[in-house]
């Protein structure tokens, strides 16, 4: 997800923690605890996306596929990187703790057992914090591998976009009251009103749930205003939990429906995994990549489901992949259905890249992350790239030429391929 996502994630959490603990204790949060707690949170749904540090050990774009959602996304590593925030934080709260026990004279002197307190809250947040990133970019299609060494394979959840509007809303709306200065107040507020705005402008959230949106962001900033300080963050958090659980159920439909349509369209075909990914803020829409093999060759082919096709059709989900793309792909004239619009085909020799995968180092170490590769002979070298990425002719984050001279990679981590079954000899 993206890290406005993360960080607001991190706020609601920190919020409910400090709710917790006031339950417990009787006693409500300093300002320093407070400012900490919030501090230690969000860095810690963020300090996954460090690995951008030694991407850089193998040359672009194989550093970035390989390295990014990496070692710094697994549970593993969690405490570690939880330290990081964990340090910070603390010595936030010690020196606005200081602060406020010289601006008041009748503040007490934290004891040894409330000092031990704070440092266990906010190691908790900070590495709960860890824990939630991995779990937010689990929702993808672009995976994650959080129980390596023991277990290195990709997990792939097809349940949010990358960037998902009603989170901003969700998550930042409810709290903007709670900050106590108007600046705070502004910054909860820029995310709801950029996700109108960017649903707006990009084209990719249809009308009726731009207004959704449109509706959703000031009622809840009402609500913010309405409400006691707790209420706003288990509202905050309530929405933050619905959010992937509604999209997840609709998810199962579509899943569900482009099974059975692509079984009957293309009988002869195994399928091996199909990748969904909603549209931005909308449940109901739905693009897909089937990913199916016979004998002799490889077929990716992309369509669109709705989930409630007697509101809107699969076709008028507007969900039309782009037609300049790197890879070579055909049209399909039928099989679709109502619910489930099906684009087009792109096919590649599995023959082909099975040997490339083995006798290449460059094609073995792509296909380490790539979940649906595939290769084109004919451009100045050889192309290799993922059909779930490919969204225009020029090369991207995700692509890579294949000259004849070369070098192997090297420090190449040890993901098992997503597509091993398909790549064996």
């Amino acid at each position: 997800m993206d890290n406005v996502t993360h960080t607001l994630a991190g706020i609601v959490v920190a919020e409910a923690a400090l709710e917790l603990r006031r339950r417990r204790t009787g006693r409500e949060a300093s300002p320093a605890l407070t400012r900490a707690a919030w501090l230690a949170s969000a860095l810690g749904n963020n300090v996954p996306d460090l690995d951008f540090v030694y991407a850089g050990i193998i040359e672009r774009p194989l550093g970035y596929l390989l390295h990014h959602r990496g070692h710094t996304h697994t549970l593993l590593l969690a405490p570690l990187l939880a330290l990081l925030p964990f340090a910070v934080a603390l010595w936030l709260e010690r020196r606005g703790r200081a602060r406020e026990a010289a601006s008041d004279a009748s503040a007490k002197r934290a004891d040894a057992s409330a000092e031990r307190s704070v440092q266990w809250l906010l190691f908790a947040l900070s590495l709960l914090g860890c824990a939630t990133h991995l779990a937010m970019d689990a929702t993808n299609n672009y995976g994650v591998h959080p129980f390596w060494p023991l277990d290195a394979r990709w997990y792939f959840g097809d349940t949010m976009f990358i960037v998902e509007p009603l989170w901003w809303v969700g998550l930042a709306a409810p709290l903007v009251f709670t900050a106590k200065s108007r600046l705070g107040r502004v910054l909860l507020a820029a995310p709801p009103i950029a996700a109108i705005a960017l649903a707006i402008t990009s084209g990719m959230v249809l009308p009726p749930f731009v207004a959704v949106l449109g509706a959703l962001a000031p009622a809840l900033i009402y609500a913010s205003w309405r409400l006691r300080r707790t209420e706003r963050a288990w509202l905050a958090l309530s929405l933050g939990l619905t959010i992937p659980v509604v999209f997840a159920a609709f998810g199962a439909i579509a899943r569900a429906r482009a099974d059975e349509v692509l079984a009957q369209a293309f009988p002869d075909e195994t399928f091996h995994d199909v990748v969904l990914t909603p549209m931005p803020g909308n449940p109901v829409c739905w693009s897909g990549l089937s990913i199916g093999t016979d004998e002799t060759t490889l077929r990716y082919r992309r369509f669109a489901v709705s989930t409630w096709p007697s509101a809107m059709s699969g076709e008028g989900c507007h969900t039309d992949p782009p037609r300049e793309t790197s890879a070579p792909r055909t049209p399909i004239a039928e099989g679709s259905t109502v619910d489930v619009w099906l684009h087009d085909t792109l096919e590649v020799p599995l023959d082909r890249l099975r040997t490339l995968a083995h006798d290449d180092c460059r094609v073995a170490a792509y296909v380490l992350f790539s979940r649906a590769p595939f290769v084109v002979e004919g451009y100045e070298a050889r192309l290799l790239g993922d059909a779930r990425y490919d969204m225009s002719r020029d090369l991207s984050w995700s692509k890579m030429l294949l000259p004849e001279e070369h070098e192997c990679p090297g420090w190449l981590p040890g993901w098992e391929p997503p597509r091993r079954e398909l790549l064996a000899p």
